[in-house]
């Protein structure tokens, strides 16, 4: 083999180690990165406030966590099928706008805050249903609120994406066999802080 027989190997060789560097850093840069940042712990709360002065109330109580969603990548991402799931695996139905409607004469209407034990609020963050949008480079926060039909130790949050999952990756929790790239994680609740609802609603009525 001559020198420029050598040459031309060479460069053919170094053409193609660049060209797959360059895939790999586009597949990097087009990656989704999502990061989850669930409250280690639920609280509860007295009422829901709605934003033409009425309130939500459950005589079994109401318990809230928080999950903060930050989509670190350049593209919008919609997520789908977010479920809440206790201790003894059973499905909660929580709070989301959907819920507002003609028949429970709440249409046209939105929970913006939580009214506390201790007589303070806190702005709440309901989602519009089990689906919505990650948008880019931003930080989506959500409320999740159930009602305490039984006691409870912990609540199971999971959501999937529209992006399919890595082959090799592996779901210990959750959505194990789907095919979709999924999320979740758990917040505690603490039975002892639960406040006394029937005296939450006496003092309403009083």
């Amino acid at each position: 083999m001559n020198n420029l027989e050598i040459y031309s190997t060479v460069a053919t060789a170094a053409a193609a180690i660049i060209s797959l560097l360059i895939s790999f850093y586009l597949i990097q840069k087009d990656r989704i990165k999502l990061d989850i940042d669930l409250s280690p712990n639920a609280e509860w709360i007295s009422l829901l406030l709605l934003d033409d002065g009425r309130s939500i109330y459950n005589e079994n109580g109401l318990i809230k966590t928080n999950i903060r969603i930050i989509n670190s990548s350049n593209h919008d991402v919609s997520y789908f099928d977010l479920r809440i799931i206790d201790d003894d695996l059973n499905e909660l139905v929580f709070y989301n706008k959907l819920q507002h409607n003609i028949f429970n004469n709440l249409q046209q209407t939105n929970v913006i805050a939580g009214a506390l034990p201790n007589g303070a609020t806190a702005t709440l963050n309901i989602p519009e249903s089990d689906f919505g949008i990650l948008k880019s480079k931003s930080v989506t926060s959500i409320d999740i609120v159930i009602s305490s039909e039984s006691k409870i130790k912990s609540l199971f949050i999971m959501f999937k994406i529209t992006n399919k999952k890595r082959l090799f990756k592996k779901i210990k929790f959750g959505y194990i066999n789907s095919p979709y790239d999924s999320f979740s994680g758990s917040s505690l609740v603490e039975e002892s802080n639960k406040p006394n609802y029937k005296e939450v609603y006496d003092s309403m009525h009083n």
